[in-house]
């Protein structure tokens, strides 16, 4: 990007209003985090989230804005943490949870769907695997039938859930699910997911049951 363009940019978001660039930061954030770039995500929040140990500053914001932020805010807590920073996952679990109320206070049933996938992942990195197919199939529950998308990516996110409880049938069963609606998407990000984690747990069948065409097709993935 060269400077009369950077400037153009800085410019036009100087012009948004609060809410305007709240709901920006959110899509630029989101991009980010789908790209694995978490710090960079949390940066350009800065504005809204300052201090990740407590809550983004929703003041002023409408509630869609309100949610997302505290969404993006909470899904990107729970990938910094880890199972062994609970504070992190409680913190994430709680800005999640906030946002659903919102969406759900909005009537926006895919967000709901959405923010629960993102609540069942900081279940599955706290090793409640339990309380994370309970939520995914909440998730699911809440979709509409053309919300494709979204739809295949909690479907391969409860796959990883089964693959790391060692229930790998049922792995392969989700990301079996999933491809139907991946090669309808245009997300190059999704579909690398999908075959990533087909490889994987192709992987782990091939370990298990010994069985050298898994193996095969864990390379094909």
């Amino acid at each position: 990007m060269n400077l009369a363009t950077e400037l153009a940019v800085i410019r036009g978001i100087n012009e948004l209003t609060t809410t305007e660039r709240a709901l920006h930061f959110c899509r630029l954030a989101k991009e980010l985090e789908k790209a694995g770039e978490y710090e960079a995500a949390c940066g350009a929040l800065a504005e809204f989230w300052p201090e990740r140990a407590i809550a983004p500053i929703v003041e002023g914001l409408d509630l869609n804005a309100a949610a997302d932020l505290l969404l993006r805010a909470g899904a990107l807590s729970g990938w910094l943490g880890s199972a062994r920073q609970a504070r992190a996952q409680e913190s994430a679990k709680d800005f999640i949870t906030r946002s659903i109320e919102i969406y759900e206070e909005l009537g926006d049933d895919d967000r709901v769907a959405e923010a629960r996938s993102d609540l069942a992942l900081c279940y599955m990195r706290e090793g409640a695997f339990d309380e994370a197919r309970i939520t995914f199939k909440e998730a699911l529950s809440k979709l509409k039938d053309e919300a494709g998308d979204l739809r295949a990516t909690i479907l391969i996110r409860a796959g990883i859930v089964e693959e790391r409880a060692g229930c790998f049938a049922d792995a392969l069963r989700l990301y079996k699910e999933s491809a139907p609606l991946v090669e309808e998407s245009a997300e190059d990000a999704l579909k690398g997911s999908l075959y990533l984690n087909l490889g994987a747990v192709y992987t782990r069948l091939a370990e298990a049951e010994g069985r050298e065409d898994y193996r095969d097709l864990a390379l094909i993935q």
